[in-house]
């Protein structure tokens, strides 16, 4: 992701700079991908005249100019995070001869700080005191204390934001428990004393930042909304919890709005020089139905995402719901809308499954008897992601209740799964899924056996891979044989290959290699003979759809969106193409201070 920075200048931090307009905005240039970066935050320098987006790779700005810069320290690789020391030039987070740690500018060159290499540190503007947490120790509470002597202070919750006040004489602190709730604390600067300042706060459960402002008394922090959170709202799809920014007094807790965050999501605020900054994070899905041989897309399902086609062609599955960080992800439910013999929806979008947690789109079997699908159900309304009780496939029969306690579950080991295939006989479903007990982060691929009258799973079995793959980010079984079409993932970031084989793993052919960041699906068309798939194009900054021979030959590109284009469905007539359309707007905004 570091060639994102290849045509940007290299500056010198040695200059500081005041930004005087009443608003300002800087456009962050989103890295290709679906959903890993809706929660990335700008962070702003002390001096005011730095940005950095800590996205799927860190990216520097020079807030004067608006444009990217090159990170200064040449010697240092592997960048992970760029941060700021008092003085506002930068640290990062990498490599020095293969040797990991923190590192800063110095006269020879870089020099590595004293403090932990996973550490995520916040100086005093002196740099006599530092504030920071620990990646490798998540249940440590936060550090704190003199640079060269600091200790874990502990805070009922994980911390997801904290910030010294103007005098630092004190460090705030926002920390959010299991049932997802967040409290605001205050601790003295010695690591002494602590007091809760307010609870039930109804912050993102993810690193969202604070900031104070300099009178030392308002904090500005991300709230969905003014009242405790309610878990069984933060299920429905398009519930109005945007994140905004809110202002809370530290003498007795209240919180008014500051900053409203109607239709996109506002989190990361900071103050520097008498301004309020803060991320803006606009992410919209939707699904595209256009012809088989490309154009301009016929038809548009706001809100929806991972096409599939009912075995007839009538019917467009999916699921859908808002990106909004507050909820991530436990608000999105399967739905399906009836699809007219022009390509465009003839019905409007009817809710199939509905249940506490991800719900992911239905997957009719060939003969439409049972629908198969990814879900993260709960019992109950939960508080996040990390709540949901279940990360498996469902099984189903079509016409039942949306939420539905008859449904089958067929695994019980998932993490992180993908979207069920059916074998062309209906008798089995390959998906890709992590294993719980098994190493973390590496998707495989399995294979599961039906009883196709009881719905139940007879037999599970991981698939044998190819030498060269060691994991796989989807899978799609060809609806003429017992082939699979798999999108492996390569040994280096965006490094993605496509390849056919056969449900044992024998007689597998890698067809090409591209480029990929995210989960871009591929698809067969009805005859099998031609394979879809998503990809970086070369001279542009957006995924689009491609086809290739099903045996391998040339590429040819069929979209040409003004946003990443992902995961195709080819209908059963081979007429039209649904694909998942990604539009995101990052913009880092600056106002005085309220």
């Amino acid at each position: 992701m570091h060639r994102m920075l290849a045509r940007a200048v290299c500056l010198s931090f040695a200059a500081s700079g005041a930004i005087a307009q009443p608003r300002t905005d800087l456009n962050i240039r989103s890295a290709p991908v679906w959903f890993e970066e809706t929660g990335g935050i700008a962070l702003v320098s002390p001096n005011g005249r730095w940005a950095v987006f800590q996205g799927i790779a860190p990216t520097l700005y020079d807030l004067v100019t608006k444009r990217e810069v090159v990170v200064p320290l040449p010697r240092v690789e592997n960048i992970s995070v760029i941060g700021f020391r008092p003085s506002g030039d930068v640290f990062v987070r990498g490599t020095v001869d293969g040797q990991p740690g923190l590192y800063a500018g110095a006269s020879r060159g870089v020099a590595k700080l004293n403090l932990p290499s996973d550490a995520l540190p916040l100086w005093s503007r002196d740099g006599k005191q530092v504030a920071f947490l620990r990646r490798s120790m998540p249940d440590s509470g936060i550090f704190l204390g003199p640079v060269d002597h600091s200790r874990a202070i502990r805070i009922a919750g994980g911390v997801r934001g904290f910030a010294w006040s103007p005098t630092e004489d004190a460090l705030f602190v926002s920390a959010i428990d299991k049932a997802g709730r967040s409290t605001l604390y205050k601790i003295s600067g010695d690591g002494t004393r602590s007091s809760a300042i307010a609870r039930d706060l109804d912050a993102p459960p993810g690193p969202h930042g604070i900031a104070v402002a300099p009178d030392g008394r308002h904090i500005f922090i991300p709230l969905a909304s003014d009242a405790a959170p309610n878990d069984l709202e933060r299920s429905e799809p398009h519930a109005s919890r945007w994140s905004s920014i809110y202002s809370i007094d530290a003498t007795d807790g209240s919180r008014r709005l500051a900053v409203k965050g109607d239709g996109a999501d506002l989190i990361g605020p900071s103050v520097t020089g008498g301004r309020l900054y803060w991320t803006r994070t606009e992410s919209r899905q939707s699904i595209i139905v256009l012809p088989f041989q490309g154009n301009a897309a016929l038809a548009t399902i706001p809100g929806a995402a991972v096409p599939s086609w009912r075995p007839d062609g009538r019917q467009l599955g999916f699921f859908y719901g808002d990106m909004r960080i507050a909820d991530w992800a436990i608000n999105w439910d399967a739905g399906v809308m009836d699809i007219g013999s022009s390509g465009r929806p003839a019905g409007p979008l009817t809710p199939l499954v509905h249940n506490y947690g991800e719900d992911f789109e239905p997957e009719w079997s060939p003969n439409g008897r049972w629908i198969a699908y990814h879900s993260h159900r709960s019992a109950k309304p939960i508080a996040g992601y990390e709540q949901q009780e279940s990360d498996d496939i469902w099984l189903r029969r079509p016409g039942r209740p949306v939420r539905d306690t008859a449904d089958i579950r067929l695994t019980d080991f998932g993490f992180e799964a993908g979207p069920p295939s059916w074998s062309h006989d209906g008798t089995r479903i390959a998906f890709v899924s992590f294993d719980r007990k098994g190493r973390p982060g590496i998707p495989l691929l399995w294979l599961v056996t039906l009883d196709t009258a009881s719905g139940h799973a007879t037999h599970v079995a991981k698939v044998p891979l190819p030498a060269s793959v060691s994991s796989v980010s989807w899978v799609a079984w060809s609806p003429v044989g017992d082939e699979l079409a798999i999108e492996a993932n390569g040994s280096k970031e965006g490094e993605h290959t496509l390849w056919r084989m056969r449900p044992d793993g024998t007689r597998a052919l890698k067809l090409l290699e591209f480029t990929q960041h995210t989960y871009g699906g591929v698809a067969w068309t009805p005859d099998g003979k031609t394979l879809l798939y998503s990809a970086l194009v070369a001279d542009g900054p957006f995924d689009q759809l491609f086809s290739i021979p099903a045996m391998g030959g040339q590429p040819r590109q069929l979209t040409r969106e003004s946003g990443h284009v992902l995961h195709p469905a080819v209908s059963p007539n081979g007429k039209w193409i649904a694909a998942t359309k990604i539009k995101r707007k990052v913009t880092l905004v600056s106002i005085p201070v309220p």
